[in-house]
């Protein structure tokens, strides 16, 4: 980089990052890129099996409800705030207290 300012100036160590940085930028895109298809692929392969096999849409109907219960158990503690939120924003309403709630800037 030294060499580069000395020689040819800061605008030409400018240019030689920028090529740096854009062959940078498309290596980590192309890996970005076949991960994802990897994933895709290995994830329809997954589908395309489970309608073949009788047992198949038992198993997806099973995947699916542990999904469902999984995303419930991630966001209990969101519902939780939700409903806390909410029933203290009723009691503040119906203790007269409107204006302390319009003031609430607790959103989740």
């Amino acid at each position: 980089m030294v060499r580069i300012v000395r020689k040819d100036g800061v605008a030409e160590l400018y240019e030689h990052l920028k090529d740096q940085f854009a062959d940078l930028k498309t290596t980590v895109m192309d890996t970005i890129m076949e991960i994802i298809q990897t994933q895709v692929i290995q994830a329809g392969i997954k589908w395309i099996i489970g309608l073949l096999i009788p047992v198949g849409v038992f198993v997806k109907a099973s995947m699916a409800i542990i999904d469902v219960v999984k995303l419930f158990i991630q966001c209990v503690a969101q519902i939780i705030e939700l409903i806390k939120v909410f029933t203290d924003s009723v009691v503040a309403i119906a203790s007269g207290k409107v204006g302390a709630v319009a003031k609430s800037k607790k959103i989740i």
